[in-house]
């Protein structure tokens, strides 16, 4: 309700008696500070298979003494239409007669269903069920939360907890002790009983360190991708003679140490146009190299680099390779790429009979020498 109501009472949250077919999930004593009414709010649910129609309530109301002011006040809730799992009454107040009620313990004498059946107290007592707790409560843990998800299903929201009578699901359903499955999500009881929170906590811990574990390995094939990509571009370029206008080239005859410089923006287009030239070729040495090309490159936006293409002479190759990231346990396997692929470069342009060395270097983000190969003819 708005400001113009003071909470002066909370009843205790999911109260519930032996058999009955609704739970109290909440109650508020409420004073309107415009006319000083005393005023009971109550939020039930519907726990039984049956639909509910009406229902009647006992309201016992009490003094700031918690001294009790009387005879109990009987009010009803009617042309209701409430299935299973819903909630009902949380927007009807019921006015008190007493103005100095300061707190109130309540009852259900009556449930009415809509097949006629009906439900009648035993007078036993309305007691406190357990609060349920969400996981991220429980397990102080997103992984942990989501490993739970994993093992018991992923509209799990709450730790699995029961009573004598009634047994809350992890997906936040209140189920009867007689019903094996859960009856919103199916999830069966007895395997909520083998909930075990140090082996599922084990469990989190191997799927965390296997996804470190692939995410590194699919670093090192973005590393090895990559390589093999700006070196075929660089390759291309020479071998075919193409100049795409998206790469901007010094002037070779006016400078010794000519210097391409290629973004991740330039060099998406670039290599799928030198990609359909490669593949005119009838060059075996040549096409090994370029094979996979179109396939590879989607993964080249994600690579912050820069590649020089120096030319020391008419006689050498000189590729530098820039990268932010080498991890250091693929260091061989990369001096093993470099010393093949530059073998392999120098066989094809030696063939234009302009070139007869070919030297790689690849550096790390600081400009420090990672791995070195060449090849000489």
């Amino acid at each position: 309700m708005s400001e113009r109501y003071t909470h002066l009472y909370f009843l205790p949250n999911n109260l519930y008696s032996t058999g009955a077919p609704v739970i109290i999930s909440a109650g508020t004593l409420l004073k309107d500070i415009q006319t000083n009414q005393i005023l009971v709010q109550l939020k039930m649910q519907n726990i039984s298979e049956k639909t509910i129609i009406a229902v009647k309530v006992k309201i016992y109301p009490f003094n700031i003494a918690k001294e009790s002011l009387g005879q109990e006040l009987e009010s009803d809730y009617l042309d209701l239409n409430i299935s299973r799992d819903e909630f009902f009454g949380q927007n009807t107040a019921i006015p008190l007669e007493d103005l100095t009620t300061r707190s109130f313990s309540i009852s259900i004498a009556q449930v009415i269903f809509q097949d006629g059946s009906i439900w009648n107290s035993t007078n036993t007592e309305w007691e406190p069920l357990f609060t349920p707790t969400p996981l991220i409560d429980l397990l102080k843990d997103d992984a942990l939360v989501k490993q739970f998800q994993l093992e018991y299903g992923n509209d799990s929201k709450y730790g699995f907890e029961e009573s004598s009578e009634l047994w809350f699901c992890p997906c936040g359903t209140w189920n009867k002790k007689e019903e094996i499955h859960c009856h919103k999500c199916n999830k069966k009881i007895d395997v909520l009983h083998t909930i075990n929170y140090d082996l599922l906590k084990k469990k989190c811990d191997i799927r965390i360190a296997d996804e470190k574990k692939k995410t590194q390995t699919n670093k090192k094939k973005m590393i090895g991708i990559s390589i093999a990509i700006f070196i075929v571009l660089i390759v291309s370029l020479c071998y075919l003679g193409l100049k795409p206008n998206s790469v901007h080239y010094a002037n070779k005859e006016n400078n010794d140490n000519t210097v391409a410089e290629m973004t991740s923006g330039d060099i998406k287009d670039t290599v799928k146009s030198i990609a359909s030239s490669i593949n005119s070729l009838n060059n075996s040495e040549s096409q090994s190299i370029f094979d996979s090309i179109e396939t590879s490159i989607e993964s080249v936006d994600n690579i912050d680099y820069v590649i020089a293409y120096k030319h020391s002479s008419k006689l050498q190759i000189n590729i530098d390779i820039y990268i932010d990231f080498i991890p250091t346990e693929v260091y061989s396997s990369i001096q093993n790429d470099v010393e093949k692929i530059a073998s392999n470069i120098n066989k094809i342009t030696n063939k234009s009979q302009e070139y007869n060395t070919v030297e790689i270097s690849i550096f790390d983000k600081d400009h420090v020498l990672v791995v070195s190969g060449n090849s000489t003819t």
